[in-house]
């Protein structure tokens, strides 16, 4: 399981990123977002078994006063909720630049912490 927690001082609004060999829609990627999480609140991200999908996970995080947690992985989104293949965009998509986390070692209740300003 994987758990986003906002140590943040607004809200924040998180999409994730996992393999998924084949996706439907193309490619060996899916995406998924946005979950709104207030200050010191939690969101279940993906409620099963995260290490027997694949050690590597992206996310991209943004807040409502414009601090953004990204890196060097480029993924493009839309504005509204989703839940699609890698290739797949619509005309109020745009690029975010996603950031890798590694699993290994995670346990079975993985939990991304974003409280700390990273631009």
């Amino acid at each position: 399981m994987i758990t986003v927690y906002n140590n943040f001082r607004t809200t924040i609004w998180a999409t994730i990123e996992w393999f998924h060999p084949n996706c439907p829609d193309g490619g060996d990627w899916e995406k998924k977002g946005w979950w709104r999480i207030e200050p010191q609140q939690t969101a279940i991200v993906w409620p099963g078994d995260h290490n027997a999908v694949n050690p590597f996970w992206y996310a991209y995080v943004h807040s409502a006063d414009g601090t953004q947690w990204v890196g060097d992985f480029p993924e493009t989104v839309p504005t509204h909720a989703f839940q699609w293949c890698e290739h797949v965009a619509d005309t109020t998509s745009r690029t975010v630049r996603m950031h890798e986390l590694d699993a290994r070692g995670s346990g079975p209740n993985w939990v991304w912490m974003y409280g700390h300003e990273v631009q």
